[in-house]
């Protein structure tokens, strides 16, 4: 079992050592939630912005797992670096666990992590013979709900929830670029006014071009107005200009980001800080 440190933009493995008995009971555990997770379901083409129902899944294929889990395997884990783990425990973003199926073909089982999920020696008092004792050192809980599971043998990726993996798992690095057509096609959307719309496709990066593409298969340009966009954008202190029911696409290569972030929900708010961060990468929005 290793957390996914997330520092920056860098997303890294840290190992979770663990005593023999917990690795058990924690094998057993997580074996019925996969089981529970995979259990008769209808696989469906991850499409941004479908609704899910009843016994369906997301399936989304890659050639390419993310590098920080390249090469990654149960063998691989106990090399995994496991110092400093007091200082890294508020930069987990996630949990995996590595695991073999019924045909002995590698297994990885995801969870998600917040904040709300470490255990601080002053908040926890705990009962020793029959007396409380304290908690000496951080410690973390887990869910009893996986969020994803891939197959690397089948290059295959299940889930339910794009925004609850997306915090620790990338979906870009899985999503094609959007083509020429594809971006002209997202700018001339109804909702949209842009007056270079050739100068936008010429200057879009990768990271752009594989917005627009999650942008182009979600249906979130249809189901808001530009006004209802542009309130929910000052709430995460994303300028949006409204013109004639339109929202004004801007040139700015700063904004043009802030504004796919966010109609791709990719931002989040701190719970209790109230920081704006981008969601797959932690890192505070300036």
């Amino acid at each position: 079992m290793a957390a996914i440190i997330v520092q920056g933009n860098q997303i890294s493995l840290f190992q979770i050592p663990l005593r023999h008995e917990l690795q058990q009971n924690l094998a057993n555990n997580w074996n019925v939630q996969c089981n529970k997770f995979l259990d008769r379901m209808e696989e469906l083409d991850f499409t941004l912005g479908y609704k899910l129902e009843g016994k369906q899944i997301f399936r989304l294929c890659s050639r390419e797992l993310s590098n920080w889990l390249v090469n990654q395997d149960v063998n691989a884990i106990p090399k995994l670096n496991s110092d400093n783990e007091e200082e890294l425990i508020d930069l987990i973003q996630g949990i995996v666990a590595f695991a073999r199926d019924d045909n002995n073909e590698n297994i990885l089982l995801f969870q998600n992590f917040t904040s709300s999920q470490v255990i601080r020696s002053n908040r926890l008092m705990f009962i020793r013979e029959d007396r409380y004792d304290e908690l000496r050192r951080p410690a973390i809980t887990l869910t009893n709900k996986l969020s994803a599971v891939y197959l690397p043998t089948e290059e295959k990726l299940l889930f339910r929830s794009f925004r609850n993996i997306n915090t620790f798992l990338p979906l870009s690095e899985f999503y094609y670029e959007a083509s020429e057509e594809d971006i002209l096609a997202v700018l001339s959307h109804k909702l949209f006014e842009c007056q270079n719309k050739s100068a936008l496709v010429n200057d879009s990066t990768q990271w752009m071009r594989r917005r627009f593409a999650m942008l182009k298969d979600s249906d979130i340009l249809n189901q808001l107005s530009a006004t209802e966009i542009e309130k929910r954008g000052m709430k995460y202190s994303v300028k949006i200009q409204v013109k004639d029911d339109k929202i004004v696409f801007p040139t700015d290569k700063d904004e043009v980001k802030k504004l796919l972030q966010l109609l791709n929900e990719e931002i989040f708010q701190g719970a209790l800080t109230d920081e704006l961060y981008e969601t797959n990468s932690k890192r505070e929005i300036q």
